[in-house]
């Protein structure tokens, strides 16, 4: 399993509640956020998925919560493909602090591909493209 460059998010306080933390809910976008920016970089961004009929859906998401994350700390992302078969593919995160010090977090994702008609396909045969995009980060 390949690790990716992390991902730098921020903390925004509409993201914290009344006690300067951050809301549980806030660590799945910053998953998203950290997936979205890899395809982007690796040239298959959901513009290019969706303009090529290629959607992937997430079936289930998970995040274990270790320590909490306040208004104004900056987190890092870590991300890897964990598995991958062309219909489905799973990916790990790890919220460290900025300094990778501490972990705060970590989770998983689990999608399939879809195609613009909500049928699965196997994208190694539907788009080499974007299937050699994920072979690539295994």
């Amino acid at each position: 399993m390949k690790n990716f460059p992390p991902y730098f998010h921020k903390v925004q306080y509409y993201e914290t509640d009344k006690m300067g933390i951050v809301h549980h809910s806030n660590y799945l976008r910053w998953f998203e956020e950290a997936r979205t920016e890899y395809l982007e970089s690796a040239g298959m961004g959901y513009d290019i998925m969706e303009k090529n009929s290629i959607i992937i859906p997430v079936l289930k998401a998970s995040c274990q919560y270790k320590i909490s994350v306040e208004y104004g700390n900056t987190v890092a992302v870590i991300m890897k493909i964990s598995n991958y078969n062309g219909i489905k593919f799973s990916i790990k995160y790890e919220v460290y602090s900025h300094d990778m010090s501490v972990l705060h977090a970590y989770g998983e994702t689990e999608h399939c591909f879809l195609d613009k008609n909500f049928k699965p396909v196997n994208i190694k045969k539907y788009n080499k493209e974007a299937a050699d995009i994920f072979e690539k980060s295994l």
